[in-house]
């Protein structure tokens, strides 16, 4: 969508789901989707695609409520682990591998790593799907490695990703609100709008921010952020506060880079405990 708009050409995303992102809790899908409108692309929500009409080019796209005519199209359909060759391996219910700690498959001396393989989530604490270029490498070593004789672990992920949208920088990691009810946790989330620097300084821009913490042990669960500028930074940080099981009063006591130019004197992460972390 981006890279046809930013050509010059007009853009309709037809989408069957009800927002944009399905990985991300509603209130920041919506940012998203605002951006999307502001930026000229028509966006169609809650529309199935069924078929397609032209005889030598695709020159409407049809969908269970209409009909649209266009000059080409661009199917995408998601992924799937491809891995139907592989008979008799344990696997995930969409193909992925099932990998131990060693990146070794059920069956003994086959390894197995990337995009084919389970991910041992930290938070779930269980096998998960996250196909990632990051992950894939650092699997990747570790199979080598061990193969090659060493002895070598995977530690697991928290599900740390980010993208860009036009102006947008999209941040994630740990679990959604959705993830999180599926696995009972009770938690509290903090939706807060921020300055990605000091907000006397020239040119602030606003973050929109929601973070997950679990109820009775304040442990962190889980951050996304959208804005213009600083999400990288914030999502990495909170990434190595999940991977290391920090609470969410902690994130007062980090010793975080401050000037004026790149954060306020309370950085991003620390405006949510400082208005709403438990006292005692």
């Amino acid at each position: 969508v981006e890279t046809v708009r930013e050509r010059g050409l007009n853009v309709r995303l037809i989408h069957q789901g009800g927002q944009l992102m399905s990985v991300l809790d509603p209130e920041l899908s919506k940012v998203i989707y605002e951006e999307a409108i502001s930026q000229g692309v028509e966006v169609l929500l809650n529309e199935e695609t069924i078929g397609f009409e032209g005889e030598q080019v695709v020159e409407a796209i049809r969908t269970k409520t209409g009909t649209y005519p266009t000059e080409g199209g661009i199917v995408a359909t998601g992924g799937r682990p491809n891995t139907q060759f592989a008979t008799g391996f344990a696997k995930l219910e969409n193909g992925a591998l099932i990998v131990n700690e060693k990146m070794e498959t059920s069956i003994a001396n086959v390894y197995a790593a990337g995009d084919c393989a389970s991910h041992f989530n930290r938070l779930k604490q269980q096998d998960d799907y996250l196909p990632l270029g990051t992950t894939a490498n650092k699997q990747g070593r570790i199979a080598g490695l061990n193969i090659a004789g060493f002895n070598q672990k995977f530690n697991g992920i928290v599900g740390t990703s980010i993208l860009k949208f036009f102006d947008l920088q999209i941040g994630m990691t740990g679990l959604t609100n959705d993830a999180a009810d599926k696995s009972n946790a009770l938690i509290e989330a903090y939706v807060m709008e921020v300055n990605d620097i000091a907000s006397y300084y020239p040119h602030p821009s606003k973050m929109k921010l929601r973070m997950l913490v679990e109820q009775q042990s304040r442990k962190l669960v889980g951050l996304q952020i959208v804005g213009k500028h600083g999400v990288d930074k914030r999502i990495d940080v909170f990434a190595t506060a999940l991977y290391n099981e920090m609470k969410f009063e902690e994130l007062l006591d980090l010793d975080l880079a401050y000037a004026p130019p790149f954060s306020g004197v309370w950085d991003a992460l620390m405006q949510a405990p400082k208005r709403y972390g438990k006292k005692g």
